[in-house]
C-alpha cells in the first residue's frame, strides 16, 4: 500500500490529497477487503475528507474519523490490479512535518483470507508558512546628549505573505522608547524603520527590538523574531 501525496509541501490553510493505491495485486489472488487506520498529526493536519474510489453495496464500506486518524473499511468489488482504493483530503492547520501513515492494515481476497506481509509506505508532508526576521543597528559607540537614531529592518524570509497585522517594538535597557505596526508583509519583503533614542548617561545600554509581540503570527522560526544590539554612550570626542 502506497500513500502518494498531491504535494510534499503546502502552506497554512492550503488542502491536498492522498491517495491510497493498493500495488503488487493481480488477478490470480485479487482482493476484495480492506480495512485500516490512517493516520497523521492532527496538530499540523485536520483531515477533511475520506472517500472510496472503489464500488461497494450499501453497508459494505464504513469511514470513522477522530482525532489524528480516519478508521476504514470496505468489502466488495473485485481488485485485480494496482488500484487507488481510497483519496483523503487534508488541510494544513500548522507549519510543521507530518507523516501520514496507516497502521492495523488488513487485506483479505475473495475467500475471506488474508494477505500476509503487508507493506505500507507512507507519505510526509511538510507545511510552510512566512517567517519574520528582525535586525536592528544602532551607532557604536552612541553619543551622548545627541539623537541615535535605531533602525530596524523586518524581513519576511518564509514561505508565505503575511496578511495581517502585528507589533514591532523596540526597548533601551527594558524601557520601551516606541512601536510601530506592519499591516502585512509578502515574501521577501522587508519594511524599514527608524527609532529616535537619545542616551541621557554615559553608561552602557543593551537594545532589544521584538516582532509579533502576541504571537499572533504562525512561523516557521519563532527564534528569530527578536534582536539585541549593546552601544555604549560616549560625550561627543573633541578635536
Amino acid at each position: 500500500l502506497n500513500l502518494i501525496s498531491s504535494s510534499a509541501s503546502v502552506k497554512t490553510g492550503e488542502t491536498f490529497t492522498v491517495d491510497i493505491k493498493l500495488d503488487n495485486i493481480t488477478d490470480k489472488r485479487p482482493a476484495k477487503g480492506i480495512d485500516g487506520v490512517l493516520t497523521y498529526n492532527p496538530d499540523i493536519l485536520n483531515c477533511t475528507n475520506f472517500t472510496f474510489l472503489l464500488d461497494a453495496s450499501e453497508g459494505l464500506e464504513n469511514i470513522t474519523f477522530e482525532d489524528g486518524k480516519v478508521i476504514f473499511s470496505i468489502m466488495d468489488g473485485n481488485i485485480s490490479s494496482p488500484t487507488i482504493i481510497g483519496k483523503a483530503t487534508f488541510k494544513a492547520l500548522d507549519i510543521g512535518k507530518s507523516e501520514i501513515g496507516l497502521t492495523d492494515v488488513k487485506v483479505s481476497d475473495a475467500n475471506g483470507y488474508k494477505f500476509n506481509k503487508i507493506e505500507v509506505n507512507p507519505t510526509t508532508i511538510t507545511v510552510e508558512g512566512p517567517n519574520i526576521n528582525v535586525k536592528v543597528n544602532v551607532n557604536g559607540p552612541a553619543i551622548y546628549r545627541t539623537n541615535n537614531p535605531i533602525t530596524v529592518s523586518i524581513t519576511n524570509d518564509g514561505h508565505q505573505n503575511i496578511n495581517e497585522s502585528f507589533d514591532v517594538r523596540v526597548y533601551v535597557n527594558s524601557e520601551d522608547i516606541g512601536n510601530t505596526t506592519i499591516s502585512s508583509l509578502n515574501v521577501g519583503e522587508t519594511k524599514t524603520f527608524e527609532f529616535n533614542w537619545t542616551p541621557t548617561e554615559l553608561r552602557d545600554y543593551t537594545i532589544v527590538v521584538i516582532a509579533d509581540t502576541s504571537n499572533s503570527i504562525k512561523e516557521e522560526d519563532e527564534d528569530d523574531n527578536k534582536d539585541v544590539k549593546n552601544t555604549k554612550a560616549v560625550e561627543i570626542p573633541v578635536f
